[in-house]
């Protein structure tokens, strides 16, 4: 089974403790501490979810990662993490300004609250298992009027 879940922050420590918080709740992930090798790894395997911290490796940004992925696989559910943002914003505000801006589907703030993230990874997972049902269905309509499979009309909306 490919993984589910893709984590990348530059501190190796954070890395691994994420790693073992979704393990043990028997969720597939994989964790890099490099962004480049990051987007690679993703390029290659694209996960449903991806956690990232916003201040990597300069020169690059977790909202630099996240467009560079968006443009591989555009519905991935994208979780920023964080303890260099602002901390005066109100939390709720800066969620829905990160989903307007960067498309971010959530923000946690660091130190981080490991049950909590669990809980944004659950989350998201169910988002893209109820879009995939409904990319199910959009596929079953074409394979019934055309020879596209299900897994050729996912693909290339995944593309889009």
């Amino acid at each position: 089974m490919s993984e589910q879940v893709l984590i990348i922050d530059d501190e190796k420590d954070t890395v691994d403790d994420i790693l073992l918080a979704l393990q043990m709740r028997d969720i597939s992930c994989r964790g890099e501490t490099d962004p480049r090798s990051a987007i690679e790894s993703f390029r290659a395997s694209p996960t449903d979810v991806v956690i990232v911290d916003y201040l990597l490796s300069a020169p690059i940004t977790g909202v630099d990662v996240i467009n560079q992925m968006q443009t591989i696989k555009p519905f991935t559910q994208f979780i920023l993490i964080s303890g260099r943002i602002n901390r005066d914003l109100d939390e709720k505000t800066l969620t829905e300004e990160l989903r307007r801006v960067i498309k971010a589907n959530q923000y946690i703030p660091k130190p981080i609250d490991l049950h909590r993230l669990v809980e944004a990874v659950q989350s998201a997972l169910k988002t893209i298992e109820s879009s995939s049902k409904n990319w199910k269905t959009i596929a079953e309509q074409y394979e019934n009027t055309s020879n596209v499979t299900p897994d050729e009309v996912r693909l290339l909306n995944e593309k889009i």
